[in-house]
């Protein structure tokens, strides 16, 4: 199946039914002839009487003249009285224009329906016009000319969203000053500081910048700082030398011969619950320095996200992993999908305001501050998918069974994930599921039986158990006849207390905040 892009990866299942599967090319072939713009073809095609706005498999021949981006296609059909309004799927051409608008960086077919007199503010899937659809799937072009052209920019979706708060977690700062010039206003927040981000200059010194939000006069500023020494919670230069040197940002697939190993995962920017969680079980102090001697930490993803303090985890993460290493222990952070579609793709959906509003307001998107030339970016795009300890294989979401099939070594996921992030040639984003399907996958927990395959992935990776976060459970527990070990448990504060797995002498146990231990 083609992909669209992650931006609109929660519509790709109502949207699906639009892709260009070369199956669906196979089955129509009129959709071939459109594909290839033949228009005599598809003009003998309906002089044999068939329906010019029937459904061809899923598809209406506008829907997919507009998905191959053909433009004379198009156009002969609206000449031929093609429904330009025709529902199909809670979905009109228009909706598809948007879409495939975005893909091919062209307004042409949009303009044009809107000319043939489209409803601009047909409300579709999810309570979505086209103007809010526009911005949530970053198609810049048409969500300027959607609201010149007087679609409403009043309306919400479902969620209670309307189009500006899309555009303001959108990846075009170019569009949300355009907005604000027509009167938008970014909204207020509570007054909030977020830092340090660091890049390392020419000269090797650090630069250290700090967002600062004043609530009361309505201002953000991104402001020069400085790191102080021994500061709680922040690096010291001497960590961010080392961890920023490429010889010491290489990590192995496969760990040996390990002693006690700590699994966090979901963390999604609960700062206050992670710290709790380490120091009820003495993996670190109160001074938030490594205790754990020569045990293993591994966050299993997803440290971004939905909580309000992404910043203070990601470097009590970087300190650690360096204390770590010196004390003969490791800290392994593996990727989580949260994770790229920050530092890759620029989906900022599920961020909390603290990233969001204060950096609307400066023009700087917070996406940036995860690039190559900064210290936290260098040091993600060295992170792998997944990691292998004694005969366990941690990773975010999980291996599709497939992968047994393709031979999909650790190696070769682990490689292709930081050539995938180095990447910044502005190809399509995510155009290969075998990339990235590790830390979206959920097969574990949708289907009953899943043990026979299971039991294929452990044989062939050479391991006894699968550890996977991704999809939430409310406590740590074994699945899939034992193959398969759920840690999501999804920190989001107070409501659901934080949950670890301690792997000790072959045992597993549930740890919690309070530091009460459980075998599994």
């Amino acid at each position: 199946m083609r992909n669209i892009r992650l931006y609109f990866i929660q519509l790709i299942l109502l949207f699906c039914w639009l892709t260009s599967s070369s199956q669906v090319i196979q089955e129509v072939p009129v959709f071939r002839h459109i594909q290839e713009n033949k228009t005599d073809s598809v003009v003998y095609f309906l002089e044999q009487g068939n329906d010019i706005n029937g459904l061809y498999g899923r598809n209406t021949l506008l829907e997919m003249a507009i998905v191959f981006n053909q433009v004379d296609v198009v156009k002969l059909l609206l000449e031929k009285k093609a429904n330009v309004n025709l529902q199909n799927n809670k979905s009109t051409p228009l909706f598809v224009s948007v879409i495939y608008g975005e893909e091919y960086q062209s307004n042409e077919i949009l303009e044009i329906l809107v000319s043939h007199n489209a409803n601009i503010d047909f409300v579709g899937v999810s309570g979505l016009t086209p103007l809010t659809l526009a911005c949530k799937v970053n198609n810049s072009l048409a969500a300027r000319y959607l609201y010149e052209r007087g679609a409403d920019p009043t309306q919400k979706d479902r969620s209670g969203n309307d189009f500006f708060y899309y555009a303001l977690r959108g990846n075009d700062p170019d569009l949300i000053q355009y907005f604000v010039s027509k009167g938008f206003e970014i909204p207020r927040m509570e007054s909030v500081n977020d830092g340090p981000y660091i890049r390392i200059q020419e000269n090797e010194q650090p630069e250290v910048r700090y967002m600062h939000y004043d609530n009361h006069n309505d201002k953000a500023e991104w402001l020069p700082g400085e790191l102080k020494e021994g500061t709680k919670g922040l690096p010291a230069m001497e960590t961010i030398k080392y961890l920023t040197n490429k010889n010491n940002l290489k990590n192995a697939d496969e760990y040996r011969k390990s002693s006690d190993i700590f699994v966090v995962s979901d963390i999604h920017g609960h700062y206050e619950n992670f710290i709790h969680l380490l120091t009820a079980n003495n993996i670190i102090d109160k001074n938030l320095s490594w205790v754990f001697g020569k045990g293993q930490l591994v966050i299993v993803g997803d440290v971004f996200d939905r909580g309000d303090m992404v910043t203070e985890c990601l470097w009590l993460i970087f300190n650690l992993e360096y204390q770590a290493q010196k004390s003969g222990g490791m800290v392994h952070y593996l990727l989580g999908n949260h994770e790229l579609m920050i530092i890759k793709d620029n989906n900022k959906s599920y961020a909390h305001d603290k990233y969001i509003l204060p950096y609307a307001k400066t023009g700087i998107d917070y996406h940036d501050l995860f690039s190559q030339d900064y210290v936290l970016g260098k040091w993600l795009r060295s992170k792998n998918i997944a990691v292998k300890i004694n005969k366990l294989l941690f990773v975010h979401g999980g291996i599709p069974p497939d992968f047994v099939n393709q031979g999909r070594t650790l190696s070769q996921m682990n490689q292709a994930i930081n050539n995938y992030l180095a990447d910044t040639s502005g190809i399509e984003t995510y155009d290969n599921d075998l990339i990235i399907e590790p830390t979206w996958y959920r097969g574990y927990f949708k289907e009953n039986d899943m043990a026979e395959e299971l039991e294929q992935v452990c044989k062939f990776y050479k391991v006894d158990k699968v550890i996977v976060g991704h999809t939430p459970v409310e406590q740590i527990k074994l699945l899939q006849d034992t193959f398969v070990i759920g840690v999501g448990i999804h920190f989001t504060g107070p409501d659901r207390p934080a949950q670890g797995l301690l792997i000790r002498d072959g045992k597993f146990y549930r740890c919690d905040e309070k530091g009460i231990i459980t075998q599994l």
